[in-house]
């Protein structure tokens, strides 16, 4: 659910508090996340801003997400921006789920048998799923996170933007590589 027309792509065990990327969203509402795989492995994670029905891939440019201050002229060859997966796992949010994610986490480290965010919370709705829509404040509040497997565990992985011909973000994919 994207509230403030911003998007953050991170492991949120390990940086909740990311940055979103630069690109500011003119839509707002509810998107559907799909994951995609190669060999049984998850490859991409696709958040999709519009419907892909309607859309060809020969259309689409591709641009890398960027943070403010990040700048592709910096950058090698081979090299990119991307987030760093410690958790085994990734998410596309608001910056406002990673506020309440925060309000979880401290409301839940009151209780002295609290051990962490993922065994206390996320544990029991993950289970073996590889994909969980999680709502930190609970369901039906506006802020959520979808969280997944990063299919080949830790790392440092990139996300661009699918743009159209006018220049208009119809998704935001992590590439798992």
């Amino acid at each position: 659910n994207i509230t403030s027309g911003r998007v953050v792509a991170c492991d949120p065990l390990v940086q909740p508090e990311r940055q979103p990327f630069a690109r500011e969203l003119q839509a707002r509402g509810a998107f559907p996340v799909e994951i995609l795989h190669d060999k049984g492995q998850h490859a991409l994670a696709v958040l999709w801003l519009r419907d892909r029905g309607s859309l060809r891939a020969a259309d689409l440019n591709w641009q890398m997400a960027l943070m403010e201050g990040e700048s592709l002229d910096t950058l090698g060859d081979d090299e990119f921006y991307g987030y760093p997966v410690d958790a085994g796992l990734g998410c596309f949010m608001d910056p406002d789920a990673a506020i309440a994610m925060a309000e979880r986490d401290k409301r839940e480290a009151a209780d002295p048998d609290y051990s962490n965010y993922y065994d206390d919370v996320l544990a029991g709705e993950m289970g073996d799923a590889d994909v969980v829509d999680h709502y930190p404040l609970g369901p039906g509040s506006a802020s959520n996170m979808v969280i997944f497997r990063s299919g080949w565990g830790d790392g440092s992985y990139p996300s661009f933007w699918a743009l159209d011909a006018s220049g208009q973000p119809v998704a935001l994919v992590t590439d798992f590589m």
